[in-house]
């Protein structure tokens, strides 16, 4: 082939777009991209050839590798011969975000990675009344966020205020959204827990369920949200050293849950329910003296297989639950971990669209090697408890802090990081 060919041939295959980007070439100019390049052992060959708009080009440069800025570690670069992008980015109009160590370690090389977006995730069915797809509503709260840089449950509202179906909606229709708006407010507290998040979480879902004909579903929904907060309470109480009144507010939780399930008319047994059994399980047990949840390997066996079907599936993570419940690691310890650490490289952390479920998985995976009384690495400890200071997260730090109790060694780094990230914050306040 002469070198027209050759150029002829790769631009078609890219389907005259980058193969990196997937930015149309027209009018951006064309350059043909050493796949893995000669420096590093490449060759001249059509199947190390990759299609590439200049931007890409010159960003990768002789780079075959960049840094995860999840896990720190180094990944190779996204391959466009052999990768897809579905399975590696997000996408929403020209701007990629990784989803998986290569996607995320290529975007930090070629794309300079979006900023994160903010908790969006259990409220998605009476968001429907917006008549935006996830996607898009994902990105308008991040595009406000963005410039707003840091949690703030007025952008949830400014949402509505830029949606042009809500200007146009009926009376009932915008009753609904705002109603939808609510909901995911609470969710955004549930996931900051604040003492003042809790407190305003629990009266809110109180004056909701007091309101004239409630829907018996929503309901069982509020009585659910309203266990996880009383949980929540229980955690920062037991903390403060008052472990009685912790045990009273998680009997509580449990109470609240099962009224849940009640009123969802849930069967708890079912598979299709069984991360709400687990956190029964795991509710009941957290802070009684001698119980203990009884779990049989095939429970486990069943929760684990489905992580393998799913990103992350919610039963997992209440599973694990179950697990820290106890006193004392069990049999199913090693696994739960292992399938909580694979699904965690599934789940973006910082940057990816279910960001509630990457900062469940994220606590949980710190919390597990506790339990085990693995080592825990220092630098990214102390990365991770500032994040969470930096974006108001006191959950994850008060889930740290309760799990850390199990041995002085991993208390005591676990409050270096904490003083540390607290320092921290507090400098930049002053400036």
């Amino acid at each position: 082939m002469t070198e027209s060919e050759i150029n002829q041939f790769v631009i078609k295959r890219g389907g005259y777009r980058c193969e990196y980007c997937c930015e149309p070439l027209a009018g951006r100019g064309f350059q043909i991209e050493h796949i893995t390049p000669r420096n590093s052992g490449g060759i001249d060959s059509i199947d190390n050839y990759a299609a590439a708009c200049p931007d890409c080009n010159s960003r990768k440069g002789p780079e075959t590798t960049g840094l995860d800025p999840i896990w720190r570690t180094t990944q190779r670069l996204f391959n466009p011969r052999t990768d897809s992008h579905a399975d590696h980015f997000f996408k929403h109009g020209t701007t990629w975000t990784g989803k998986t160590p290569i996607g995320r370690a290529t975007a930090t090389v070629l794309f300079r990675a979006t900023p994160q977006l903010i908790p969006a995730d259990l409220f998605w069915p009476v968001l429907r009344p917006l008549k935006l797809s996830h996607e898009e509503l994902y990105w308008k709260m991040n595009t406000l966020r963005a410039r707003a840089n840091r949690n703030d449950f007025s952008l949830l509202d400014e949402v509505l205020s830029t949606d042009m179906w809500f200007k146009a909606a009926s009376y009932d229709g915008k009753v609904n959204a705002r109603e939808a708006m609510t909901l995911l407010k609470l969710e955004l507290r549930m996931l900051r827990a604040a003492p003042k998040d809790i407190d305003t979480g629990i009266k809110t879902i109180r004056r909701l369920r007091r309101a004239a004909a409630i829907r018996p579903t929503l309901a069982g929904e509020l009585y659910s949200i309203e266990s996880i907060f009383l949980k929540q309470r229980a955690t920062a109480i037991a903390l403060q050293g008052n472990v009685a009144r912790s045990r009273q507010l998680q009997r509580i939780a449990s109470a609240q849950l099962l009224e849940a399930i009640r009123l969802r008319n849930e069967d708890i047994d079912s598979d299709e329910f069984s991360s709400r059994r687990y956190r029964l399980m795991a509710l009941e047990s957290r802070f009684s003296k001698y119980g203990k949840p009884a779990l049989s390997l095939n429970d486990v066996k069943a929760a684990v297989s489905r992580a393998a079907d799913t990103i992350f599936p919610d039963a997992l993570l209440q599973l694990a639950d179950v697990e820290l419940a106890g006193r004392n690691p069990t049999r199913y310890a090693e696994r739960i971990f292992q399938a909580i650490e694979q699904s965690a490289g599934k789940v973006g952390y910082r940057q990816d669209v279910d960001f509630s479920i990457a900062l469940a998985v994220r606590r949980r995976w710190w919390e597990l090697q506790i339990h085990q009384g693995l080592e825990l690495r220092a630098d990214l400890l102390e990365s991770d408890v500032q994040y969470w200071t930096q974006i108001g997260m006191a959950n994850e730090i008060r889930g740290l802090q309760l799990a850390s109790l199990r041995n002085a060694d991993v208390r005591d780094a676990v409050s270096e990081s904490i003083q540390k990230a607290t320092r921290r914050r507090s400098r930049k306040e002053v400036k």
